[in-house]
């Protein structure tokens, strides 16, 4: 056994050697992954919202002239970030319902988007 690990980790830093171990060999693993895979609700009216500024940029996308090539990719760019942020914000009222009853519960939630 090392008196002080962390200096002869210093040590070794210092001469260019690096100790590697996995998770297993210092018995920090983590536990199987679970997903539960859960269909929510989803408020249409926001994705409505949205459909005249999104066909515009879907026509911009599929229109015939290689002159805008620029354009159609900033169009399409343009298009995802809108149906991202709508399909987002129409599930967050139901998200927030599910993740506050789990909450109550008893389970530790982690959220990321």
């Amino acid at each position: 056994m090392l008196q002080d690990a962390e200096q002869f980790g210093r040590y070794l830093r210092r001469e260019g050697i690096m100790l590697r171990r996995t998770r297993k060999e210092v018995g920090r693993e983590l536990p199987e992954l679970s997903k539960i895979p859960l269909e929510i609700e989803a408020d249409a009216a926001v994705l409505d919202q949205v459909a005249g500024d999104a066909a515009a940029l879907a026509n911009v996308i599929l229109a015939s002239n290689e002159k805008y090539r620029g354009e159609k990719m900033r169009a399409a760019g343009e298009l995802e970030q809108l149906a991202r942020q709508a399909t987002g914000v129409d599930k967050a009222p139901y998200m927030a319902e599910f993740v506050r009853l789990l909450i109550q519960s008893g389970e530790q939630v982690l959220l990321f988007g």
